[in-house]
């Protein structure tokens, strides 16, 4: 028997130019991991709006604004408890995920840097202390 090669109804140049539109209007998000207060860019189709939806835990859907007429929207993260949100654009099929902590990571390393010298200076104090109370019981 001979099965003749499938023949389809679509050329392949006019599937690889709907692939290439879909990535050039695929919504991107910078950065992924960001403070309460911090800003993020979200690009898309401009005039749809964003809003954040938990994924860890349960807290209601809030609104971020709408895409502007340049295809981005910078705005603060809202007051939301840590964890990890999608940032959903209205009609658009994917939605990247932001990680919203407790601290900023120049927050953090900050108050490491204090916690440090803190303990610096309590040693110092320590041998200045011992040293002058050896001395005064000699």
């Amino acid at each position: 028997m001979f099965f003749p090669f499938p023949r389809f109804e679509r050329d392949t140049l006019g599937g690889s130019l709907e692939t290439v539109v879909l990535l050039l209007l695929a919504v991107t998000l910078t950065p992924g991991t960001a403070a309460v207060g911090a800003d993020v860019t979200v690009s898309g189709t401009a005039g749809r709006a964003v809003v954040l939806e938990a994924l860890d835990t349960a807290t209601a859907p809030v609104a971020l604004g709408a895409i502007g007429r340049d295809g981005t929207l910078t705005v603060q993260v809202p007051k939301v408890p840590a964890g990890r949100y999608r940032v959903v654009v209205a009609g658009e099929p994917e939605a990247p995920v932001l990680e919203v902590v407790a601290l900023s990571r120049d927050t953090s390393a900050l108050l490491l840097g204090f916690g440090l010298l803190l303990v610096l200076a309590l040693l110092v104090a320590g041998l200045v202390v011992h040293r002058r109370w050896s001395e005064a019981v000699s």
